[in-house]
């Protein structure tokens, strides 16, 4: 159940959950599968958080579908991964993380609509280290029909719109090969027109936006489903305001509910999964290395503002600053709307393509455009702490932007002229042209262009090794630069640009917890009846992003992790009893 105007709860619950992400909702879903009495409470007026504006990914190793993939994979495999790609990952954690993802994820696809596929293609970003797999752990969820479900799309967050096409329809990462061959393959424009006609078919129905989901829309909506036929009671517009105490453990939570205050008790405890605090304006200031630069975020405005640390640190919770990167970051172009506003566009795909490569204003390039987006916005970050006001730019000539189109500016046949009259996308006839439109210094560019197309030619950068890795090249395009899949050369015009930012896709500073989710006090020690998962928790790899779905995958893992310590607590509580 979920409220209809002003929620009617009951003053007591078994567990209370803040925030109705993935880590919220599985944490619910496990403990309302064993018969617990289970309350979520959302802050927004929508459920779902960051997951639902996500892809949805999640990295597990050792899932059924990799085994069913005969993939050769190991615990000692992917625990050796985690601790390679940082000396800050805490190994109990990610012991407790390679053990129990599996039993998670398949927890999930058992107990709601929810289900996954693997993703063979997508390789964990350091191919090199010790560990690491190339292709096998990450996972993506599969679309679900809403209509079928009958699942009401207005209680969740809708994808981010620059991400939806048509004004309302989701594009499914499995998808996205097709929409962009639609001028090289026939077989690719029959399913892409199947799915865009499908979408009509559902506007012409008086729907807001296309009944097919994908991505965290699709996780979201399942989970959701999966939480509610087991009982579990989802209440949003709900503001937490302080946690209540007795003794030593924490005994429930103080409430707003459209401005009346509520205080709701629990008996096994309360779980922290509000989403972080990329928008908490004093701990960016405090944690970002880049205080005085433009930084956006993609997760919801005034869901992730800090709020299980500022009610878990009254109670002595400790957060943890240890990890290298603050924040998961990504780099972001700010898409004008209708409205006047901007809304972010993450650039995944694109920076890594032939014929597109990334600039400053003073026209030289400052990094390996195909790295991965943790890495490449670090540089962008890096470059700002010396000069804040710096700008960064991503340029693809005619051939590349027809091809893989340009941040949110489509891929031919696709329309690019609201982007181009919206000022998005800076287009010009010439390089030259160009760089007077973007302020961008004319004879460095046009130095850059050359040596890029040169390293093209040859199939080499020998500035920052672009196409060197395995990661690098999986994400690049071998039909089109075979030599090196992610170098082509830029030199038909007419030329085009996007100005990016850096920005975050989740936090990576978070409260302190064990290998069980315990939210951790003075001296380490488990501060009863408290818990946290999720973007509120300190982050699995100490401060790297190593692979696909390492937000989402750690966030479902430890919410079940999570709510099993919570099961297995009652269980001997129970024992001792009846003793």
């Amino acid at each position: 159940m979920t409220n209809q105007g002003k929620p009617q709860l009951s003053d007591s619950f078994d567990v209370i959950i803040l925030g109705s992400g993935v880590a919220g909702l599985t944490t619910a879903l496990t403990l309302a599968k064993q018969g617990k009495n289970v309350l979520v409470i959302e802050k927004r007026k929508r459920l779902g958080g960051a997951t639902a504006r996500s892809e949805g990914m999640a990295w597990i190793p050792l899932s059924r579908q990799a085994k069913e993939a005969a993939v050769h994979d190991t615990q000692q495999d992917a625990l050796q991964y985690l601790l390679s790609v940082s000396d800050k990952t805490n190994l109990k954690r990610a012991e407790s993380y390679v053990e129990n993802a599996s039993n998670a994820l398949d927890f999930v696809e058992r107990n709601s609509p929810v289900k996954y596929e693997l993703v063979l293609g997508s390789y964990d970003y350091y191919d090199t280290l010790e560990g690491a797999l190339k292709g096998g752990r990450a996972l993506r969820p599969l679309p679900l029909d809403a209509l079928k479900s009958k699942f009401d799309l207005n209680r969740i967050e809708p994808p981010l719109p620059t991400t939806m096409i048509f004004g309302g329809m989701t594009v499914a990462s499995k998808d996205l090969p097709d929409y962009m061959n639609m001028t090289r393959s026939p077989g690719a424009a029959l399913r892409a027109t199947s799915l865009i006609c499908r979408y009509i078919w559902d506007r012409v129905r008086g729907y807001s936006r296309g009944q097919r989901i994908a991505g965290g829309n699709a996780l979201i909506a399942g989970l959701i489903q999966g939480a509610e036929s087991c009982g579990v009671t989802i209440a949003s517009d709900v503001r937490p305001i302080e946690l209540l105490k007795q003794a030593s453990a924490v005994t429930g939570i103080k409430v707003s509910i459209q401005g009346t205050v509520r205080t709701i008790k629990c008996v096994d405890g309360v779980v922290l999964c509000c989403g972080g605090w990329s928008w908490s304006w004093d701990r960016r200031n405090e944690w970002f290395p880049h205080q005085d630069a433009e930084h956006h975020s993609l997760t919801p405005k005034s869901g992730a503002e800090g709020d299980a640390i500022s009610l878990a640190r009254k109670f002595g919770a400790r957060v943890d600053q240890s990890p290298e990167h603050p924040a998961a970051w990504s780099p972001v172009s700010l898409v004008p709307q209708h409205d006047q506003s901007t809304a972010p566009f993450p650039h995944y795909i694109d920076r890594n393509k032939p014929g597109i490569f990334a600039v400053t204003e003073d026209g030289k390039r400052f990094a390996n455009e195909a790295a991965p987006y943790q890495d490449f916005t670090a540089a962008m970050i890096e470059g700002l702490q010396k000069a804040p006001e710096k700008r960064f730019y991503l340029i693809a000539d005619s051939q590349a932007i027809k091809r893989y189109g340009l941040g949110a500016a489509p891929p031919s046949p696709g329309n690019r002229r609201p982007f181009t009259r919206s000022g998005y996308l800076k287009k010009a006839k010439s390089l030259e042209e160009l760089a007077h439109l973007c302020k961008i210094d004319e004879g460095a560019l046009l130095q850059t262009v050359n040596t890029m197309n040169e390293a093209a030619r040859l199939g080499e950068d020998t500035e920052f090794g672009r196409g060197s890795s395995e990661y690098d090249r999986s994400n690049g395009d071998a039909l089109q630069s075979p030599k090196n899949p992610n170098l082509g050369p830029c030199k038909t015009g007419p030329y085009f640009a996007v100005q990016i930012y850096p920005g975050d896709i989740a936090t990576f500073y978070g409260l302190s917890v064990n290998e069980h989710s315990q939210v951790l006090g003075e001296q380490e020690r488990p501060i009863a009846g408290l818990y946290s998962a999720g973007s509120d928790a300190i982050t699995i790899a100490g401060g790297t992003y190593p692979a696909a779905g390492m937000t989402i995958g750690p966030a479902m893992t430890f919410g079940y992790t999570a709510a099993k310590h919570i099961l297995r607590r009652n269980a001997d509580s129970h024992s001792q009893q009846a003793a």
